[in-house]
């Protein structure tokens, strides 16, 4: 989401004032595409808040008649959500937006974006929503690779099964364990470009029971032997993939899979 110049709109279209006392001006007030008002006070530094980030913040909220009708600050804990999974009203997850880790802005918020004709504690129907936001803490959204490593038949290993094993990277950690949790981040890919499954939509690595979960066989399998922070292509045959997944015969499956932890 971009923020359009204010100085492209009427000037009327500048929803009201701050409905405490401000103090001086800082930075004009701009707007999101769908309407939000925001107005840095500060501007942080490093990556800047993106769709699904997730973010730590502290936050005053206030209505037109200055009640401060909530806020993290005297709780003395961070507010944490992750932008785009709907944990927060729309004018949330726009405001914050472009915003860096130290950053501080001014939002107000119409109450479409916020919560309508209804109303929500202290907050009557229909009322506009004005919040000062600090962001403390930023962790970027995790991306699936576009395409698996590129890896030379010749570092493949065979097992008996059909798996073919190529360690792309040895890890230094435990190893796996029967009947103990691992978590693993993977992608699974189709002719080697067509990605078909993977974990990083998630915040985290995914976690499963090795050997005693309704995991792939040929990842189980695959994961034999490894050590935390390793990474592995796996080229799985029909006779180890999911009976459930309906490959057509004769498939041969990608998997790039890393361990991230195995517990002891």
């Amino acid at each position: 989401m971009t923020f359009l110049a204010l100085a492209a709109l009427s000037p009327l279209a500048h929803a009201g004032t701050w409905p405490v006392d401000d103090g001086p001006q800082v930075e004009a007030w701009r707007f999101t595409d769908n309407g939000v008002e925001a107005q840095d006070l500060a501007i942080g530094t490093g990556p800047t808040v993106v769709d699904g980030a997730t973010v730590k913040v502290h936050y005053t909220g206030i209505l037109s008649d200055g009640t401060v009708f909530d806020s993290s600050v005297p709780r003395e804990t961070l507010f944490s959500f992750r932008v785009g999974a709907h944990q927060v009203i729309p004018g949330w997850e726009e405001g914050v937006i472009g915003m860096a880790v130290g950053g501080k802005r001014r939002l107000i918020i119409p109450s479409h974006l916020g919560y309508g004709q209804q109303s929500a504690g202290p907050i009557p129907p229909g009322s506009t929503l004005y919040f000062e936001i600090e962001l403390f803490e930023l962790v970027m959204p995790r991306v699936a690779p576009t395409a698996p490593q590129t890896v030379d038949a010749s570092q493949f290993r065979t097992t008996r099964s059909g798996l073919q094993i190529a360690d792309l990277t040895l890890g230094d950690g435990a190893r796996p364990k029967e009947g103990r949790r691992v978590c693993v981040d993977y992608t699974v890919w189709v002719d080697d470009t067509k990605l078909l499954d993977h974990t990083f939509a998630k915040q985290q690595c995914r976690w499963f029971r090795y050997d005693h979960s309704p995991v792939p066989e040929g990842l189980v399998e695959g994961l034999a032997k490894m050590r935390e922070g390793g990474t592995r292509q796996l080229r799985v045959p029909s006779n180890l993939l999911d009976e459930n997944e309906a490959f057509p015969p004769d498939t041969t499956v990608l998997y790039e899979v890393t361990l991230v932890t195995a517990d002891d």
